[in-house]
């Protein structure tokens, strides 16, 4: 996929992070894209974290080098009254899967 656009690296990046819901590294994003240039990654980045910073119901966040898509703190209520008790969001479940398998493996 390295014939990839500027314009649709961004397009694809803006979807992974959507659909993911939890942190995701350049290095990853570049796998799950299948291209080589991190530059390239880091470039839609710096063009879509400030695109997301207002104007739209989430934002892009960064830390410690990773990026997760989120909503913005005004919204969550909104989402919040949807979600019932019993429900478990996709991205906690995955960490207390991947914890558990962690605490197994020491075992």
């Amino acid at each position: 996929m390295n014939d990839l656009n500027f314009e649709e690296v961004k397009n694809r990046i803006e979807a992974i992070l959507f659909s993911y819901g939890d942190w995701i590294s350049v290095s990853e994003l570049m796998d799950s894209l299948e291209i080589d240039s991190e530059i390239l990654v880091r470039n839609a980045m710096e063009e879509l974290v400030p695109k997301f910073a207002s104007g739209y119901s989430f934002l892009i966040e960064e830390s410690e080098g990773k990026f997760r898509m989120t909503l913005h703190s005004e919204y969550d209520q909104v989402v919040t009254s949807l979600i019932s008790g019993t429900e478990i969001p996709r991205n906690v479940c995955l960490l207390y899967t991947s914890d558990a398998a962690d605490e197994e493996d020491s075992v």
